[in-house]
């Protein structure tokens, strides 16, 4: 059975990969803004103690810069690299339990290695993923 375009799984994979992109990309910021916010904290608390007892020191100023650096760092760190999509057809199944587990199913499908197509079957799980997009776009929702 030829695969059309639209039951190809690699469009499935690029709505759920536009999802993963976006949440990976609120991920960093909301940890760098953390950091941010530690740092503004020390660096208030620097600011006090710079206040109450007189103690002038650059040395503590490059500590606050070297954790905000590094938190920064570290938060980009953990961040990059390819991520699964299974947990974001899991959390999109969570939140439309009318999917049940048709979108895992159809992300999961593989052409033949042989024929480079899906059986008929395998077509019917994609397209039906698909079109439950078209009637609810859960991607639209995920993104928002």
């Amino acid at each position: 059975m030829n695969s059309s375009n639209s039951s190809n799984p690699t469009t499935l994979r690029s709505k759920l990969g536009q999802i993963v992109r976006d949440e990976r990309r609120y991920r960093q910021w909301r940890a760098l803004a953390r950091w941010w916010l530690i740092a503004s904290v020390a660096g208030i608390a620097v600011l006090a103690i710079v206040w109450v007892t007189d103690w002038r020191s650059p040395a503590l100023w490059w500590v606050v810069a070297g954790f905000a650096l590094a938190g920064a760092g570290m938060s980009w760190w953990r961040e990059r690299g390819e991520h699964d999509h299974r947990w974001v057809v899991a959390r999109i199944e969570r939140e439309n339990p009318q999917l049940k587990a048709l979108l895992m199913t159809a992300s999961e499908q593989e052409p033949d290695a042989a024929t480079g197509t899906l059986t008929y079957l395998q077509e019917r799980v994609i397209l039906e993923a698909i079109d439950q997009e078209r009637r609810s776009p859960w991607v639209q929702r995920m993104i928002e």
